[in-house]
């Protein structure tokens, strides 16, 4: 009896050994499950049996993977602790109804979740005897530390496929320098051809673009001149063509899971003596455009890094060589290549929303081509009083009083401000004194028949009273008054009262209240076509909501700068006035020209711009 324990025990120390020795060298969770499991079983003694489930790649399915002891265990007795434990994400211990006839040592169950940050990704479960229930918490604390290992296990697996991703995306970055590092299209399809062949080991790699429901040879690697292997081109050209109509990748010989047809590949194969050959359809922008052929002799086929290496070349490489050959065509192509687009765009069954506004304009243009309008000019407007007159100082004098300022409305003969005519009372007074003492001279001369001496008098009482009468018109004129009922434009004096003024210094700018016209700054470019006695609305900025007709009465045949451009001042009369009306009101007027097409009216100005660019180039 003590060798078979003997025997047994040496059984499982040699396994022991051998599970440390491929956890040295694990390359995954799944794969060194196992081995772990021995390990953990062997550190806990009583363990009955072992499992661990973990949750697979492709479906979030939870399987067991490995199984201790592997002959004679029982998985289901741990089936509802697996489960309950998945459920409820931690650790749960569970004590068993032991199995014969033996009452005194216990049975129990532990299981731990294997959580990689918030990720569950399995569980591993114990079934163990024990001869007291205290020892189920070590055993439990045992499995907790223990599972930290398949974590480990985990961790490593994800690291070294990152770095083979890492390296993978490295060598497609490489191969995309290569091709940014050329000028044209050409020769940056053989280079990328030609490094994709060295890298990969590949027998020959062909490029090819999908025009015109067929492929075209464009490059092959370590062949600058392809013209010279026209079966083989043809060859290649076909098999690009049978993944491209199949829409998906094609690796030949097939995999026997897989349902594709190969017969290009097959003729391909036979010809240039490839044991292997793997061709990418390459898809951008919802289209297929080109394809990527990969030919390699010998026994090793394409391994399944290989092929997600071509995956990464694929995406990041060709579409950068075709931006090339975008960029590398002429002008006239690059047109018909959007004409085309758009074209398909058009007439196919797709792009609804594009067919339907190509509908709506088409059903304008038709309507504005047949339909008529009025075709008017526009141009910024000035409301101007048809006459003015100003007030100005009618002698040298001082303002006194000022009754009214500009903008207020006044009556013919009211007052609008007076001077100061206290010096004029003095020297009218001065006159009068004169013209009393000459009355009495003339009196006493009179009675002395002096005629000498009244023929003086006389001459000196007839220049008194023009001095006096000068004085008195002076003094009337003292007090400044309206010509007409009218608008004062311009003239503040309540800031002038006593002030100095001189003679003919202006005072006030009146202008009549129900007389206007309008200024019209048109265009050089529309000047030709306006001609006097054009009807048309004007509409000012202070009475959006009325307009008012005129006429045009004027033209003036010289320009000014305005706003940047050339125009010419119109004047029109206003057919109907409005005591709401107030010169120096600006607006829009437009002047009425005649009746044509709404497609000859929308196009004039640009048709106009149109001949004379064409007559300063080739006139």
């Amino acid at each position: 009896m003590s060798d078979q324990v003997h025997d047994t025990q040496a059984v499982i120390h040699s396994a022991k050994c051998d599970a440390w020795e491929h956890l040295l060298d694990a390359s995954g969770i799944r794969e060194n499950s196992f081995d772990w499991l021995v390990i953990q079983c062997s550190m806990i003694s009583g363990v009955v049996q072992g499992i661990v489930v973990l949750k697979d790649t492709a479906t979030p399915q939870y399987s067991p993977v490995a199984l201790w002891p592997q002959s004679s265990a029982t998985p289901e007795r741990l089936a509802d602790l697996c489960e309950q434990v998945l459920a409820d994400r931690e650790g749960i211990l569970v004590e068993l109804p032991a199995d014969g006839n033996s009452r005194s040592v216990l049975t129990a169950a532990a299981g731990y979740p294997v959580m990689i940050d918030d990720d569950l990704i399995g569980v591993a479960a114990l079934e163990f005897t024990a001869a007291t229930r205290t020892a189920f918490a070590e055993v439990m604390e045992q499995l907790q530390w223990g599972v930290r290992g398949l974590e480990l296990l985990y961790r490593r697996e994800q690291t070294a496929k990152n770095k083979n991703r890492i390296e993978r995306l490295q060598a497609a970055v490489d191969l995309l320098t290569v091709v940014h590092a050329e000028e044209t299209f050409q020769s940056a399809a053989l280079a990328l051809v030609t490094e994709a062949a060295s890298r990969l080991q590949c027998d020959r790699v062909s490029f090819g673009l999908y025009r015109n429901r067929r492929s075209r040879v464009e490059a092959i690697s370590h062949s600058v001149d392809i013209s010279r292997s026209m079966n083989l081109v043809r060859n290649i050209a076909t098999a690009m063509d049978e993944a491209i109509l199949q829409r998906r990748e094609i690796l030949f010989p097939p995999p026997d899971d897989q349902m594709v047809v190969v017969r290009e590949h097959e003729a391909l194969a036979r010809q240039c003596g490839a044991q292997h050959i793997l061709t990418l359809p390459l898809h951008h922008l919802q289209k297929y455009y080109g394809a990527l052929v990969f030919e390699r002799s010998g026994k090793s086929g394409f391994r399944e890094e290989e092929i997600d290496f071509c995956r990464g070349v694929a995406s990041l490489a060709v579409p950068a060589l075709e931006e090339k050959r975008k960029n590398g065509q002429s002008l006239a192509r690059k047109i018909m290549d959007s004409t085309g687009r758009q074209l398909r765009s058009l007439l196919g069954i797709h792009h609804l929303g594009a067919k339907l506004i190509v509908i709506l304009l088409g059903m304008t243009i038709f309507m504005a081509c047949i339909l008529r309008g009025d075709y008017r000019i526009s141009a910024d407007s000035t409301l101007e009083a048809t006459s003015r007159r100003i007030v100005v100082v009618p002698f040298d004098g001082y303002i006194k009083d000022a009754f009214v300022r500009a903008g207020e409305t006044v009556r013919s003969g009211e007052i609008l401000c007076t001077m100061d005519d206290r010096d004029l009372e003095l020297e009218k007074m001065s006159y009068l004194s004169q013209q009393a003492q000459l009355h009495s001279q003339y009196q006493e001369a009179l009675a002395g028949y002096d005629r000498s001496k009244i023929r003086i008098i006389e001459s000196q009482l007839e220049q008194v009273d023009a001095q006096l009468h000068l004085v008195q018109t002076r003094i009337s004129r003292s007090r400044l008054a309206a010509p007409f009922d009218g608008l004062v434009l311009e003239g503040d004096l309540s800031q002038m009262l006593g002030e100095p003024v001189e003679r003919g210094q202006a005072l006030f700018t009146m202008a009549p209240m129900h007389s206007y016209r309008v200024a019209l700054y048109v265009d050089e470019s529309h000047i030709v076509q306006i001609r006097e006695g054009e009807t048309g609305e004007l509409l000012l900025t202070a009475l959006p909501q009325e307009k008012f007709p005129f006429s045009v009465t004027k033209i003036t045949p010289l320009t000014s700068p305005r706003n940047g451009h050339n125009v010419f001042r119109v004047e029109a009369e206003l057919v109907k006035s409005s005591p709401r009306l107030r010169p120096g009101m600006e607006g829009v007027g437009k002047i009425f020209i005649d009746k044509r097409s709404y497609a000859s009216i929308w196009t004039w100005d640009f048709l106009q711009k149109i001949k004379l660019w064409a007559w300063t180039w080739w006139g």
